[in-house]
């Protein structure tokens, strides 16, 4: 705005108004934080306090193909987003024909997992009517992880051909009430569409949650689980909730 010049510390080195016989005042220091490029998005650490950053091991995979989806503005809070992503029960309703049927609603037993920052779900068993564009209607089995409080994923898997999806899906929290989906997709085989036709694909399944999660009451994702009724196909999702009340997250929960 006015010609200020920085250095990668966040030194002021150049202020133009000033005569060359002054210092440059030591309050003219912009704030640094930390900042990397990886898995083909910028994330920055507001908090400067060096996390464990979120692993994605398919982006360097060389037998796997990667897609960059987003972003998606969606007028709701982050932890309804990652919410509706880990829930399995919705795939037969709100997706039907593409990830689920009504005829085969039901989920089966499955437990979650926590190994060290991991915390993950067995294989799940979904009905599809379509799920590798051949157009037979089979079982593939679903692994949900949460990666970290707005970061999950899901790899979808075909027992017949070992052929995998993985999704992992990064929201970030623009103001109260609205947030950014962004999301990578990662085949290994081969789909017989392009790039842009698994983005819009991709887009049309997010069209079908975004009203869903846009209204859904309350706004805050309750961490106490008595204020809901949960099944046990909901043990993702009630995993989320009690992964984010031990870190003490205040964003978008109550």
């Amino acid at each position: 705005y006015h010609g200020w010049e920085y250095n990668s510390e966040g030194t002021c080195t150049k202020i133009p108004q000033l005569p060359d016989d002054r210092a440059i005042p030591l309050k003219a220091k912009a704030i640094k934080y930390t900042c990397r490029a990886e898995h083909g998005f910028v994330w920055i650490n507001f908090e400067n306090n060096n996390p464990e950053f979120p692993s994605y091991p398919e982006f360097t995979d060389s037998s796997y193909r990667n897609v960059l989806w987003g972003p998606q503005e969606v007028n709701a809070n982050p932890p309804r987003i990652v919410e509706n992503f880990l829930d399995v029960g919705h795939l037969s309703f709100i997706h039907e024909g593409f990830l689920g049927v009504p005829e085969y609603p039901e989920i089966g037993e499955y437990d979650v997992h926590t190994e060290g920052n991991r915390i993950f779900s067995d294989e799940i068993a979904i009905f599809q009517p379509d799920p590798d564009g051949t157009g037979i209607a089979k079982n593939v089995y679903y692994t949900y992880e949460i990666v970290q409080p707005l970061s999950v994923r899901f790899t979808k898997r075909d027992p017949e051909t070992n052929n995998k999806m993985t999704i992992m899906l990064i929201i970030l929290p623009v103001t109260e009430g609205k947030s950014v989906a962004y999301g990578i997709m990662s085949v290994n085989y081969e789909t017989g569409t392009t790039d842009q036709e698994m983005i819009d694909f991709q887009d049309m399944i997010f069209a079908q949650d975004k009203p869903i999660v846009e209204n859904q009451k309350p706004e805050d994702l309750p961490l106490d689980l008595q204020v809901e009724l949960s099944l046990k196909c909901d043990r993702m999702s009630i995993a989320y909730r009690k992964y984010l009340k031990i870190l003490g997250v205040r964003l978008g929960t109550e």
